[in-house]
């Protein structure tokens, strides 16, 4: 099987992403190396792996869970282990497929879509500005902490990690420096949209905002670039109140909710 290319993939999806940021359940995909099955308006994960197949739909009944479920084992030529989805429709889902494999389903991360409403500037010694081509061994140390201190598992950061060079030759990664690199954030164009990503600060610089200013400074960007109207979200984990905290006070709002269910 081919896989759908990440270009085309982020096209499928622009159009409702706009529309809706939070309706993971309008996309079902299959990625094959960490055998995810997931239903979410996320060019991320095309970014992450090659994407083997999509479905779009505006209502997925629970009757046809199972027929979804069978369809990701053909396509992947084993059932999925991992499911992405909104609550409550993962665990439905989750459920008729621990009962169809004979597996047992495990809830993961846990995170939240953020839509910027209205940005509330902030400001501290130090400015943001495009990662270089000397910071990737730096940035790819970041990224995979970032993921393992996500619970994401060694496979994810790997990933991740191996992503960073292809970020920062297309302009889409930042650093917050201050006599130094003190934390780093990118963005992924999705259309006429923004998704904001990998926003980290080592732990010997966390509790000085500098996460905050970062993130107003790349919305002010990206505002810039698209216009008062830009749609710009970021996902965050829910079970970190600081991120959480940081975010809300810049001026986004959560608009709803997704879980990671892992199938051992």
């Amino acid at each position: 099987m081919t896989p759908v290319d990440p270009d085309d993939f982020r096209s499928m999806f622009a159009r409702r992403f706009a529309e809706a940021p939070a309706s993971f359940s309008l996309i079902a995909g299959w990625t094959q190396r960490s055998g995810s099955l997931f239903f979410c308006a996320d060019a991320g994960l095309a970014a992450l792996e090659p994407v083997l197949g999509t479905l779009f739909t505006d209502q997925w009944p629970a009757a046809q869970d199972g027929a979804l479920l069978a369809e990701a084992e053909r396509r992947l030529a084993r059932p999925p282990t991992k499911l992405i989805s909104t609550l409550p429709e993962v665990r439905r889902i989750a459920a008729c497929a621990a009962a169809l494999f004979g597996r047992r389903a495990r809830e993961a991360m846990h995170t939240g879509c953020y839509r910027l409403a209205e940005l509330r500037p902030f400001t501290r010694k130090g400015h943001l500005r495009e990662a270089r081509m000397e910071d990737i061994p730096l940035l790819q140390d970041w990224d995979e902490a970032m993921a393992l201190d996500a619970k994401l598992g060694q496979t994810e950061a790997s990933l991740l990690r191996g992503l960073t060079q292809k970020a920062v030759e297309r302009g889409q990664r930042r650093i917050w420096d201050d006599d130094g690199p003190r934390g780093t954030l990118g963005f992924l164009p999705i259309g006429d949209a923004y998704r904001i990503s990998r926003v980290y600060t080592p732990p010997q610089y966390r509790g000085q905002h500098y996460a905050r200013a970062a993130v107003a400074a790349l919305c002010n960007e990206l505002l810039g670039k698209g216009g008062a109207g830009t749609l710009i979200s970021l996902y965050a984990d829910l079970d970190n109140p600081v991120s959480n905290r940081v975010y809300r006070g810049i001026g986004f709002v959560l608009e709803g909710e997704q879980l990671s269910i892992e199938l051992e």
